[in-house]
């Protein structure tokens, strides 16, 4: 170390208005604005179950009944068996449900175990301790699969 110490000039309010900017643009992009909006819609969700829960005592069930409840606001047209319009791919007036896709399904999934991860609740869900990332749990893995097999199985519309 050099025997003169210099005593340096630092900005930090300068600094530390480079970090907001920084905060601001990375907060402000579709991915970040569209995990907010995500996170906020479960935590209303959960806060609205019978058991009042928050993100910290969200179990992977309750992940799995907030993608079903988001389901009904889907535009994939899922035709049923008996439908007369199963296999037909433009829009049909029908009875049949409209559902996420199954790839939007996937994306949530991924959002959903990104905001857990930042809280702290990393790794997978253990079933012993009822702790972790309740998003990666096996449960969401095949809640995800009957979605992708259900859709496979019929010509999907966009509504």
């Amino acid at each position: 170390m050099s025997q003169s110490s210099k005593k340096l000039k630092i900005d930090f309010e300068q600094i530390d208005t480079r970090i907001k900017d920084l905060d601001s643009a990375r907060d402000s992009k579709a991915y970040q604005r569209q995990k907010s909006h995500l996170e906020a819609e479960f935590s209303d969700f959960l806060a609205s179950s019978q058991l009042q829960k928050t993100l910290f005592s969200a179990t992977p069930k309750d992940i799995v009944r907030f993608l079903i409840w988001k389901d009904d606001k889907g535009k994939t047209k899922v035709h049923k068996d008996s439908c007369q319009f199963l296999g037909l791919q433009r829009k049909q007036a029908c009875k049949c449900p409209t559902r996420l896709a199954a790839g939007t399904v996937d994306s949530l999934i991924g959002k959903l175990r990104s905001i857990f991860t930042a809280l702290g609740r990393s790794g997978g869900w253990d079933d012993r301790f009822g702790f972790g990332n309740p998003a990666s749990h096996l449960s969401v893995k095949q809640y995800l699969k009957s979605v992708q097999s259900e859709q496979s199985q019929t010509k999907l519309c966009t509504t």
